[in-house]
């Protein structure tokens, strides 16, 4: 499996819709908003302290959605799983590869943020990593699971990418790591905690970094993530049934 995980790697990197969506734009509007709204505080917060849990969440989604969904649905579309099944690896070895990769790749683009904010901005990180640990130990679970989920539903790449398109910029939008919530109308902010997981998994992670993890807010987050987690996996667990 090692030498399929390096595979995935590689071919992560020769394919620029991934690397461009997982690292070069989250690093980059992370590094344009910070020069922008460095000074700026948001609820008590500094933008720092709110943004970049924000970004981390942002990254965690969109490397999982990418690199391990779509990524799914066009390997197999392509014919490649047929290949690999020749050789003696199983379909549960094949995706173990890809979800690690999910998850190698989440911490590129997380480290790329920890560099911004501590080389370019001279921003001190969290001193609450306990905490942040166990967060983001959630968070991942939850944007991976989608994120395979997404791979199994699917067919076809066109209509994957389609349809990631067309969810993603909403997502942001309503997820508070980009846009505050508090300065878009009142319907916005009452929809988001109901349909977007990625809300969820920021005010878990801005929580845990600002050390207030022991609240209602994240007691409601890591709820919410963990249900979607459970659904998640009842309709992989069909989908894998068909892939078989």
């Amino acid at each position: 499996m090692l030498k399929q995980l390096k595979y995935e790697l590689v071919m992560f990197f020769r394919e620029g819709i991934y690397v461009f969506f997982c690292l070069l734009l989250p690093a980059v509007s992370f590094y344009i908003f910070g020069s922008m709204f460095k000074s700026q505080d948001y609820d008590g917060l500094s933008y720092f302290g709110h943004y970049i849990p924000g970004f981390i969440s942002i990254i965690m989604f969109t490397s999982c959605i990418f690199s391990v969904g779509f990524y799914n649905v066009m390997v197999r579309e392509n014919g490649v799983f047929k290949r690999l099944l020749a050789t003696p690896m199983n379909l549960k070895m094949i995706y173990a590869a890809t979800l690690i990769r999910g998850f190698i790749i989440a911490l590129f683009g997380i480290l790329e943020i920890f560099l911004i904010a501590g080389l370019i901005f001279n921003e001190k990180l969290t001193e609450s990593w306990l905490s942040f640990f166990a967060a983001y130990v959630l968070v991942s679970l939850s944007a991976l699971t989608i994120g395979f989920t997404i791979g199994l539903i699917f067919r076809k790449s066109k209509t994957a990418l389609m349809a990631m398109m067309v969810a993603i910029y909403p997502v942001m939008f309503l997820s508070d790591a980009t846009i505050p919530l508090s300065q878009m109308p009142a319907s916005f902010r009452k929809l988001a905690p109901y349909v977007n997981p990625v809300y969820h998994m920021n005010i878990l992670l801005r929580n845990s970094w600002n050390d207030e993890l022991l609240c209602k807010s994240s007691y409601i987050g890591a709820a919410y993530l963990l249900g979607c987690v459970a659904v998640m996996l009842i309709i992989a667990k069909l989908c894998y049934r068909r892939e078989e």
